[in-house]
């Protein structure tokens, strides 16, 4: 989705040079090594991966990819920010408020200045917006865990009123229907956190929440930017 929104925010009448790049690139996070991949000697001498089921995500919606290394010092990140038409957090296992709070600062910059320039989170990208947006910081997480399981959606709301959902017309309401959203997490944001976080709520609003299936407890499924093109699965 992210790649289909920057297309339609660089498609002209004017005419192609094809010495120009004509694709959106997009940043995708590359975060620190998992216990069992530092333990794997396959990997050696790596320091951050990203799971190619990423990139394959961005370049099968026509979109090239740069890996922004969450080891970079912030000078060299910005280099590349400079260069990107928008950006991934995906998921994975080992967060990066900081690194994370730079990049969501600096796209909130550039879309002051009139450029879009889009963010999207996945699992712990989702987590990594909420946390870097919220008064609370890591504490708006809390153990809502729903691991390797399919669940349905329910909306927040009309769903063609969403940006995320809008688009879709009458198909958003399979995922309302149908058990087709991928859930493997620990920790999440309940919907209660909307209401008491007012640095949250500033920046997102909850769009959809699911159940943890053992328990039955609440938690918010995805989210999008009140101002600012950014989305939350």
């Amino acid at each position: 989705m992210i790649a289909n929104l920057l297309k339609a925010s660089i498609v002209s009448d004017a005419p192609r040079s094809w010495d120009k790049n004509q694709q959106p690139v997009i940043g995708i996070v590359a975060q620190g090594m998992d216990s069992d991949l530092v333990n794997d000697p396959r990997f050696d001498g790596y320091q951050t991966y990203i799971m190619a089921a990423y990139v394959q995500f961005m370049e099968g919606s026509g979109a090239r990819v740069v890996p922004l290394l969450s080891t970079d010092d912030w000078p060299t990140t910005e280099a590349t920010l400079r260069k990107l038409d928008g950006l991934l957090f995906p998921g994975g296992g080992n967060d990066y408020p900081e690194y994370a709070a730079g990049i969501v600062n600096y796209a909130m910059k550039m879309n002051d200045m009139g450029h879009f320039y889009p963010i999207w989170g996945t699992c712990l990208g989702f987590e990594m917006l909420a946390e870097v947006t919220a008064n609370e910081g890591s504490d708006v997480l809390s153990y809502l865990p729903a691991h390797n399981i399919e669940l349905p959606l329910e909306f927040i709301g009309d769903p063609d009123s969403s940006k995320m959902f809008g688009d879709l017309g009458w198909r958003a309401n399979g995922f309302a229907e149908l058990p087709i959203t991928l859930n493997s997490h620990s920790y999440g944001i309940s919907p209660d956190k909307f209401l008491t976080d007012a640095g949250l709520s500033s920046v997102f609003k909850p769009t959809s929440i699911s159940y943890t299936p053992d328990g039955n407890v609440p938690f918010v499924a995805s989210m999008e930017g009140i101002k600012y093109p950014f989305f939350g699965t």
